[in-house]
């Protein structure tokens, strides 16, 4: 999935059960091209299982 937020490019990277699990993904990603350009700009919403909202944002 890829969308554009105020000329802002974001990209999902999926969709994990823990944040461990999420950091070993941005781990992997470090230096790859157009990611390792923007270290700072992970960030992983959390959610709760049957909740529609985002419950918290971590900026990674």
């Amino acid at each position: 999935m890829h969308h554009i937020q105020i000329g802002i490019q974001e990209f999902v990277i999926g969709f994990f059960s823990s944040l461990e699990r999420a950091i070993e993904e941005k781990k992997k990603r470090e230096n790859v091209l157009g990611f390792k350009d923007y270290p700072e700009g992970f960030r992983v919403e959390v959610f709760v299982i049957d909740k529609d909202i985002c419950q918290e944002i971590i900026y990674l």
